[in-house]
């Protein structure tokens, strides 16, 4: 049963990724909400990377998961127990909590078929993956124009590099086995999220293979999928042994090229593929600064439900610093929290909105412990920030009305 769940679940998930039909997406949701319903649940215990305090939290999923939450979470490896499997249904519509393991937060990997289940339970519901789009016919020129990009730009023509486009089945197989395959297992461990040879071979084969070149040397590529007016901007590999390269524009130098080549051939949109849900990821802060915007991921099977237990030191802390991509009426908004012993001024208000407000984006929440100064009422009034929301948070069980819909 469980192996005739996954094949279908991978032919289905193939099918999404290129046609994107409502269907499909409903049932591949069906699929994961019956797979994760006895979910593996782990306690973890250690010191944050915020402040250096103690912070328990526990996690219901998968042990991936697992492991990229602890590195959000953590400054460095924590204490983790296996505590075995928890039955979803009590949570989703029983009266279960988690009062009795005292921990502090509480992270559900689950599926979006439990979206408004979950709303309900006050848990705060983020996108596993955002996705990132540019549009090439009006943000290209922008897109060259902008301070924080010209250095990549500069390092094309400094090392002269090249690329080319190809369908070609030899040159993908080199790609797998000399560039992708390598490049992400030593670089993610065995938390890696590698797509295998036929997974990838199907994309290749509804699309190309971009090539970067160094005196006529290949030395990195992506799998670009075409989809209609769209480029998709799969999966990136580097050639063994030329990790210093990085350094020299071998993976930036792809972008460029693959934004290039979209524009050049009639393609509106360049999908630069999932990145994790909080604004302080490296690689979110990377495509933030491409001129791209966030939308909304219609093929998405699966969701972070994100519950505060305990409003303690730690937990602010971390809320503090790691603001983060919530579900909102459908769409996409982000929320930053501010931990102060006075109300927030103004200029704190604009430093934070200024810094995490990204397009595409329904709104941007702002909550603070400690309320607002009336300048920053006036601040949000005097800009007409629409997709501005300042609240003063009063308990853990007051977000429940911003988790709602």
């Amino acid at each position: 049963m469980v192996n005739v769940i996954n094949i279908l679940k991978k032919k289905v998930q193939r099918s999404i990724a290129i046609q994107n039909k409502p269907p499909l997406i409903f049932l591949v949701r069906f699929l994961l909400a019956i797979w994760r319903i006895f979910p593996d649940s782990y306690i973890l215990l250690g010191i944050t990377r915020q402040d250096n305090s103690v912070l328990k939290v526990l996690i219901l999923g998968d042990e991936k998961n697992v492991h990229y939450l602890s590195t959000v979470l953590y400054s460095k490896k924590p204490h983790k127990i296996k505590a075995g499997k928890v039955f979803l249904y009590g949570i989703l519509f029983g009266k279960m909590h988690f009062n009795f393991l005292k921990v502090d937060l509480v992270f559900i990997i689950t599926s979006l078929f439990w979206h408004r289940l979950l709303k309900k339970k006050a848990y705060f519901l983020l996108p596993e993956w955002v996705k990132f789009s540019l549009n090439v016919t009006n943000n290209f020129e922008n897109f060259k124009k902008q301070e924080t990009l010209r250095h990549d730009i500069r390092k094309i023509y400094k090392f002269k590099y090249s690329y080319e486009i190809t369908s070609d089945i030899n040159k993908f197989n080199l790609f797998y086995k000399e560039m992708y395959f390598p490049y992400i297992s030593d670089r993610y461990g065995s938390f890696a999220n590698l797509i295998d040879y036929d997974d990838l071979k199907y994309f290749f084969l509804k699309g190309k293979l971009l090539l970067l070149k160094y005196k006529n040397n290949y030395i990195s590529g992506v799998v670009l999928v075409t989809k209609k007016e769209e480029i998709w901007f799969l999966s990136v590999g580097l050639f063994k042994g030329k990790e210093n390269s990085i350094k020299e524009g071998a993976i930036s130098s792809l972008y460029y090229f693959a934004i290039q080549w979209a524009k050049d051939n009639g393609y509106k949109w360049i999908d630069f593929g999932g990145t994790r849900p909080f604004f302080n990821d490296g690689v979110f802060r990377y495509k933030k600064k491409l001129n791209t915007e966030i939308r909304k991921q219609t093929e998405a099977v699966n969701q972070y439900a994100l519950k505060i237990q305990n409003l303690n030191r730690s937990v602010r802390a971390f809320l503090a610093n790691t603001p983060f991509i919530i579900y909102d009426k459908n769409q996409c908004s982000g929320m930053f929290f501010i931990d102060k012993d006075f109300p927030v001024h103004s200029e704190e208000v604009e430093m934070f909105y200024k810094r995490y407000w990204t397009p595409g984006l329904r709104k941007m929440y702002g909550i603070s412990f400690s309320g607002f100064s009336n300048s920053s009422y006036e601040f949000v009034k005097d800009h007409n920030l629409k997709n501005l929301e300042l609240l003063e948070f009063s308990s853990p069980w007051s977000l429940k009305l911003y988790a709602q819909e």
